[in-house]
């Protein structure tokens, strides 16, 4: 893992990094955190989590790399480049009870990501 990505964002308990290719054609390191369980309201703890590493990675000379960005109910992918190296912050939404052809709602268990890594 590249070592601006740490200290990780607290509050949330991290797993060890593991070796991943799972990001289009990069190849790196990732950490899970273990669910934010029983949430109501996904900005309320995702907010946080994006604002703690936007404002550390850009003070730190990484630039969003909008083209590998996506986002929807209850996710979301920002990257960050920095020469040839990437930070992927991604979180997505495990939403309980929402039956088929209705809107996804909370409550909601939320999962966070980060990865680091370079292009195969």
């Amino acid at each position: 893992m590249n070592p601006d990505v740490y200290p990780l964002y607290s509050g949330l308990s991290w797993s060890n990094a593991s070796s991943t290719d799972e990001y289009y054609n990069l190849v790196g390191y990732e950490v899970s955190a273990s669910a934010a369980k029983n949430i109501s309201n996904i900005a309320e703890v995702s907010s946080p989590f994006e604002k703690y590493y936007s404002e550390k990675l850009e003070s730190l000379g990484w630039t969003v790399d909008n083209s590998l960005a996506a986002g929807g109910p209850g996710s979301d992918i920002t990257a960050y480049k920095k020469g040839s190296e990437y930070i992927i912050i991604r979180f997505d939404t495990n939403f309980k009870g929402t039956k088929a052809n209705e809107p996804v709602q909370c409550p909601c268990d939320v999962v966070f990501y980060v990865f680091s890594g370079e292009i195969k």
